[in-house]
């Protein structure tokens, strides 16, 4: 259901949801935008920061192209590796 919510709605809607509980819904939300697209998480990231939506988007995100980033370094990589 939140899969077909991300996907039609605007992010702005999306945004307004997730604060009725954001703690639990931003979370989830977010996961479903990312399935969408990286551009669908950028702006449902964007519309929660405009509204106050706490639940931290923008640490998700982070943490996200943290993890993505040592992936694309391959297995064996190490930051002291010079």
């Amino acid at each position: 259901m939140l899969d077909a919510f991300v996907r039609v709605r605007t992010p702005q809607d999306v945004a307004r949801v997730a604060a009725g509980d954001p703690h639990r819904l931003v979370p989830r939300l977010l996961v479903v935008a990312r399935a969408v697209s990286p551009a669908r998480e950028r702006h449902v990231v964007h519309a929660l920061r405009v509204a106050g939506v706490a639940g931290r988007p923008e640490r998700v995100c982070r943490e996200r192209l943290s993890r993505d980033a040592r992936r694309a370094r391959g297995p064996g990589y190490s930051d002291t590796d010079g």
